[in-house]
């Protein structure tokens, strides 16, 4: 479909199927999707055989996919266990992520890499009150000590970790999390409620830990802040963060300080909105949603 200097292929579409995980690494989508009683890879091959489980959770290193539920994570390759471990969690959620090269888990406090002959410890947090994500070349994550937050960085292929980052203080109660990576930033975004009202926010990390800005707005922001109404629905792109709002994409930079609007792309609006899962590729940019996934490329010229 080409519509003005947008165009937009299908890539994947099953009535019976819903993509439970997605991930685009080496520019390239990668997914997880439940059909007929079996969880499968984009390439039809399955992974394990279940009725679709909401306490399930996913993620995917390469061909390798990761399964976890409760405080069990089990790494998956061609259909067969090749790691299992024991996880920490973090409000019921299995501490578990994973990138293109590496599979990455706390167990006790220890933040570990697996994929080896034995786990390799990277560095110690606060064991049940900690939650980390990775992106291609380094991972960032927090844990609260009380009133206290403390953020760490950490490189994918190291064996350090920086618990110095300085994050505005959640005086709030933490609702949500998440973040999107690119090879040098990280967008850490995350909602609180604070005096029966809920606050999003946006913090610019770098890899070696500096925070270099930092947003808030209501949930439900109609203005220049459309972008932060939500959490999710974006993914990262260079110095860059791509945001689905209800008038379609838009970019958002760092400039002097300052979080910001810094193109709109109005002719993505039929095609894209909040809800959709956004990944950049080396072809264009991926939107994933519930059965179908679809690849929007726009042309300049």
């Amino acid at each position: 479909m080409i519509k003005g200097k947008l165009s937009i292929t299908q890539m994947f579409r099953r009535p019976g199927a819903i993509i439970v995980c997605a991930a685009a690494q080496n520019g390239t989508l990668q997914w997880v999707y439940h059909e007929n009683g079996e969880y499968l890879r984009e390439d039809g091959s399955v992974i394990i055989r279940s009725s679709l489980d909401p306490h399930l959770r996913f993620r995917i290193q390469g061909k390798v996919t990761l399964v976890a539920q409760g405080q069990k994570v089990t790494a998956f390759e061609a259909g067969k266990p090749v790691e299992s471990a024991v996880v920490d969690t973090f409000l019921n959620l299995p501490v578990m992520d994973a990138n293109e090269l590496h599979r990455f888990w706390l167990s006790g406090g220890r933040l570990l890499r697996g994929g080896g002959v034995a786990p390799e410890h990277i560095g110690e947090v606060l064991a049940d009150q900690s939650f980390f994500w990775v992106g291609p070349k380094f991972g960032f994550g927090f844990y609260r000590a009380g009133r206290l937050v403390i953020g760490f960085v950490f490189d994918c292929a190291g064996r350090a970790l920086n618990d110095s980052v300085k994050l505005p203080p959640m005086r709030g109660q933490l609702i949500d999390s998440t973040c999107f990576f690119s090879k040098d930033l990280c967008w850490f975004l995350w909602s609180e409620q604070e005096a029966g009202k809920r606050i999003n926010h946006c913090a610019v990390i770098g890899a070696q830990g500096t925070m270099m800005a930092h947003e808030s707005a209501p949930e439900g922001a109609d203005d220049e802040k459309a972008w932060l109404a939500t959490l999710r629905s974006k993914c990262a792109a260079g110095m860059f963060l791509l945001s689905a709002t209800e008038d379609g994409l838009v970019r958002i930079g760092v400039e002097q300080g300052t979080i910001r609007v810094i193109e709109k792309f109005p002719d993505t609006e039929p095609f894209i909105s909040p809800g959709h899962h956004l990944f950049a590729g080396k072809e264009g940019l991926f939107v994933v949603q519930g059965q179908k996934i679809t690849l929007m490329k726009l042309n300049r010229s």
